[in-house]
């Protein structure tokens, strides 16, 4: 038997000298192996080596791609997140090893129970394009499944229980609003949002600021496909003196939600400046996109210029060939470049096009107020507004933007080509984190009609002047308590009559208001 086993392998070395192996053949998958060392709710961490063989393309990992689901429906999509390898000193056989470290905070997939499991694969992949996975079993990581403890307290104050009119003076009063947000956020579930990339193709829009806002558009994009939820929605609305139409991705344009990004961004690649600005039309067609009301809703609007267009209806008479007549019309005002001119055209449904010149400083004012209403409606109907005015002061009213923002919870900031990106990068991040957000209502009738509060850039009135609204957004960071804001009188109007009037200003502390 022994003697047996002695020839067998003889018989077995022979075979193999007589057959050639070129070592260019020889492949860097054939020592494939990696591992998952650390897992926590914060972070999941491992290695993986390759092989000192062959001309290195092979040999070297660029990155990882760690792939999670939730055990039990597994038919359900996968969440991938790409890191970066971070190559270790290679051994004495000249092995190469690469590490990766992957933040999971507000990653994890949505779940229901109170524990969940994860199955955790990770992939990775060399400069060839080749890839291998690990662990062969897929890691199983169980989790708590921690669910937010937000809620929020609001009050009303008065540091007095009544006013006495003087017999010669004015009555004056204040009214303090505080909302102290209570819990805290342990884990995101973010739910679907949608969000609305409103882009300024006007014809300022010069071909270098063109190219920076196409970059940064790109960068929020990325963004949001490596933090998208699958159910998530995105459209794209470009703009000059009207929405360009043929340049519209809405919500429905593709299935998958990365998919829906990467059109948006080619979309936007594509554009060409020209026209005037029209905010009216760009943020009309925006709200008519939302029609979810349990999601949240965010406009992610970048403009580099003052609205100076603006398309409405109006009751116009029009005189042709001595006959008049009077209809509703579509009515186009328009400031020209010069500052000083200001055209309306009106149109009837008969073909006449009836045009004159009109006051510069009325018809600024009627295209300013005509966006701040539509702003208001936003802000009533729960939808933020991030704006970017991208250009100097001279181009762009960031007085006038941040107004528009404020009305719906949002920010406003001043874009340049260096820091658009960054800006663009942390809007959308805004749209992802855990926020309260709402709108305070003040019934100015509970006051028997002897309070009038004056419309600021956080406090507005509707058009019966019978209610007052304010609106907030107070952003969660994960594990902390979230901060507060008291909204407090900035001025106080005294009138004779004993009415008193007073505007609010918004004072948000970094730490929760006791």
């Amino acid at each position: 038997m022994w003697r047996k086993r002695i020839s067998f392998i003889g018989i077995f070395v022979i075979i193999l000298g007589f057959l050639h192996i070129d070592a260019q053949f020889v492949r860097a998958d054939s020592k494939k192996e990696g591992n998952i060392t650390l897992v926590t709710d914060e972070k999941i961490e491992g290695w993986a080596t390759s092989p000192g063989e062959g001309n290195g393309k092979g040999n070297t990992i660029s990155h990882f791609v760690v792939r999670i689901n939730v055990k039990g429906q597994e038919n359900t999509t996968v969440r991938s997140y790409r890191v970066d390898a971070v190559e270790a000193p290679a051994d004495r056989n000249g092995e190469k090893k690469y590490t990766f470290s992957l933040d999971m905070i507000g990653k994890w997939p949505a779940a229901q129970g109170e524990t969940v499991t994860y199955k955790i694969v990770v992939d990775a992949y060399r400069e060839n394009g080749e890839y291998f996975s690990f662990p062969s079993l897929p890691y199983e990581y169980v989790k708590r499944n921690s669910q937010s403890s937000t809620d929020l307290d609001f009050a009303f104050t008065s540091p007095q229980n009544e006013y006495a009119k003087p017999p010669n003076g004015d009555a004056q009063g204040r009214l303090d609003v505080t909302l102290t947000p209570k819990g805290r956020v342990d884990n995101i579930v973010r739910p679907p949002i949608d969000v609305v990339f409103v882009f300024d193709v006007s014809g300022s829009m010069t071909l270098m600021k063109l190219q920076s806002a196409k970059c940064a558009l790109q960068s929020a994009v990325d963004y949001f496909k490596a933090n998208s939820n699958p159910n998530d929605r995105f459209a794209l609305i470009p703009f000059s003196d009207t929405v360009v139409a043929n340049k519209v991705v809405p919500f429905s344009a593709k299935q998958d939600v990365k998919d829906q990004l990467d059109l948006i961004a080619s979309t936007a690649n594509s554009f060409n400046a020209g026209g005037g600005t029209n905010y009216s039309a760009a943020l009309q067609t925006t709200q008519s996109f939302f029609n979810d009301p349990s999601r949240k809703k965010y406009i992610i609007f970048l403009t580099d210029g003052i609205p100076t267009v603006l398309r409405t209806k109006e009751k116009v008479t029009f005189d042709f060939l001595g006959i008049t007549w009077t209809e509703m019309a579509d009515v186009e005002y328009v400031l020209l470049a010069d500052g000083r001119t200001a055209v309306r055209t009106a149109y009837s449904q008969h073909g006449i096009k009836q045009s004159r010149y009109v006051n510069y400083q009325d018809t600024e004012e009627k295209i300013r107020t005509d966006a701040i209403n539509i702003a208001r409606n936003l802000g009533m109907n729960n939808i933020v507004l991030y704006s970017i005015g991208f250009g100097n002061h001279q181009e762009v009213d960031m007085g006038y933007l941040e107004k528009l923002s404020a009305m719906t919870g949002g920010q406003a900031k001043q874009g340049t080509p260096q820091n658009l990106t960054e800006i663009f990068q942390e809007f959308s991040k805004l749209a992802t984190d855990p926020t309260l957000s709402g709108t305070v209502k003040i019934p100015l009738t509970s006051f028997g009609g002897n309070v009038e509060i004056v419309e600021t850039d956080d406090v507005w009135l509707d058009e019966k002047k019978e209610n007052a609204y304010i609106t907030f957004s107070i952003s969660y960071k994960v594990g902390q308590l979230a901060a507060g804001c008291r909204f407090v009188p900035r001025q106080q109007i005294r009138r004779a009559d004993g009415i008193f009037n007073s505007s609010f200003a918004a004072d948000c502390n970094e730490s929760p208001l006791a």
